[in-house]
């Protein structure tokens, strides 16, 4: 059930939900994290906002890229007019993109500070505008 807020079963149902509330509803949910700049809910929204910006994010082909690293994830979106890269790192520590990227190129990323230009930090995601 999704944490609305607070209350008995999260804000979710006055009634008694098909699955158990996480305990956690208490601190995480949405009306502690909808003034929060820097909450998962914002970056959702940003991620909201950069999807509907670029056609080629909701739209375009998907190419995966093979990667020497299990942890990495990386694909391009593409059309006619745009082609986006997205590189995600899943796990604990930081590990070297396999191909050059070009920084001034950077739409979105969950650490705030712009990072090296080489490597993806632990559970990085950025979105790249290739062209």
């Amino acid at each position: 059930p999704m944490q609305w807020n607070e209350n008995r079963n999260a804000g979710f149902s006055l009634g008694s939900p098909w699955m158990t509330v996480n305990p956690n509803h208490q601190s995480i949910n949405v009306a502690a994290q909808e003034s929060a700049t820097n909450s998962i809910l914002a970056f959702f929204k940003k991620m909201v906002k950069v999807r509907k910006s670029f056609l080629a994010l909701y739209n375009g082909d998907y190419k995966p890229i093979d990667t020497p690293a299990k942890e990495l994830f990386l694909f391009f979106r593409e059309n006619e007019e745009e082609k986006m890269l997205i590189a995600l790192n899943f796990s604990e520590r930081a590990i070297n993109l396999p191909l050059p990227i070009n920084w001034q190129t950077k739409v979105l990323s969950n650490y705030e500070d712009q990072g090296l230009t080489n490597q993806l930090r632990p559970w990085e995601a950025i979105i790249f505008k290739v062209k």
